[in-house]
């Protein structure tokens, strides 16, 4: 082959000179050395066994520049671009990369960057496999990002998975086994009222309920509470009894020690269960007293039934040594719905709005 390409290389004053370059098949095309004196020849092809090259007397001719000096051909190393694959592959050791290959080269772009890296890496959709993962930024950026899920979570055996879930509340799958909830604040309740599933009650809360089971005592009131200066029906005390706390054939007993200056005005105590903590709802008892002191107890009945009661004590007759002597009387059946959370509420109202009325102390207690 006789093709011929040459460079220019430029010289002072704006002259110059070019160098042609004569481009033959391989080694073996090129003509004498001694007849093409200071030429250069490019060879397209190799020849040869590789492993014996013509340097150490072998038969092996690269392809690529050679140069006559008049005697012998002088070879010269000449790197030119590797293919994409070439680049990819990452083994080829005499050919130069272009910016286009380094760009899309996948042997770079399948890597994390080294620690110290100036930029952000987006990994698209797939997944980072790592021996641990630090999250060490400060100032609110050190956070791990849980994309809400439209669909469940999954694990690999032997895998725990922690993830988020629509609604972007944090769940977790062990292995093969069902999604878990992760525990929140905002599911963790203070007060145990009814047997909802969706709460974790804290520890005040447990122990509170226990603590109710375990002495049957609703409420216990022994600060003293005051009340003057209005005629209209006011609540003096109100405890919550939670749905749960009552069994369809207890005894809910109550009692009140309660103080009214000694003026000869009547004095009303009423007592009611209620759906709020408000006046209202059942009415169950009635006291009208306008003596200095007096005490009260009620038993309410369960029998066989948390919606129904029959009430017994319905009047104070006598007062000895601080307890109620009473004829037994029962009144007619009362219904407070106990399969939900009731208000135990009492109120007074006064004669004459100068009256003091005062509770000095109130327990109602379950007996079983």
């Amino acid at each position: 082959m006789n093709d011929n390409f040459g460079f220019q290389s430029g010289g002072g004053g704006g002259g110059g000179g070019g160098t042609t370059i004569t481009t033959v098949a391989n080694y073996s095309a090129l003509p004498a050395a001694n007849t093409v004196s200071g030429k250069f020849y490019w060879c397209e092809a190799s020849q040869g066994t590789k492993w014996l090259p013509f340097s150490v007397g072998g038969t092996y001719y690269n392809s690529g520049m050679y140069y006559s000096n008049g005697t012998t051909w002088e070879y010269s190393e000449t790197p030119y671009q590797a293919t994409q694959s070439e680049v990819n592959t990452g083994t080829n050791t005499d050919k130069f990369v272009s910016p286009s290959t380094l760009t899309n080269a996948n042997v770079i772009t399948n890597k994390v960057p080294y620690t110290g890296a100036t930029q952000d890496t987006d990994l698209g959709n797939y997944s980072l496999n790592a021996k641990s993962l630090h999250v060490k930024g400060t100032g609110g950026a050190g956070h791990l990002g849980l994309k809400h899920q439209s669909a469940n979570i999954t694990a690999s055996a032997s895998e725990s998975s922690i993830g988020a879930n629509s609604l972007g509340n944090p769940v977790w799958k062990n292995d093969g086994n069902p999604i878990e909830n992760i525990l929140l604040q905002s599911n963790i309740t203070q007060t145990i009222t009814s047997g909802v599933t969706d709460k974790a009650p804290s520890e005040d809360a447990v122990f509170d309920a226990l603590n109710l089971k375990a002495g049957n005592l609703i409420a216990k009131q022994n600060t003293t509470i005051s009340h003057t200066g209005t005629t209209a029906e006011t609540k003096l005390y109100s405890v919550l009894i939670p749905d749960g706390t009552m069994n369809v054939n207890d005894i809910l007993r109550i009692f009140a020690k309660i103080y009214g200056n000694n003026s000869g005005n009547n004095k009303t105590i009423k007592m009611y269960f209620n759906t709020s903590d408000n006046i209202g709802g059942t009415q169950f008892a009635t006291y009208i007293f306008s003596t200095a002191a007096f005490s009260f107890c009620r038993n309410i009945f369960f029998k066989n039934s948390l919606s129904s009661q029959e009430v017994s004590n319905s009047a104070i007759v006598s007062i000895a040594s601080d307890e109620a002597g009473t004829n037994f009387v029962l009144t007619s059946l009362i219904s407070a719905d106990f399969n939900n959370d009731v208000w135990f509420v009492i109120s007074i109202t006064l004669a004459n709005s100068s009256d003091t009325v005062k509770i000095y102390g109130i327990t109602a207690e379950i007996k079983r």
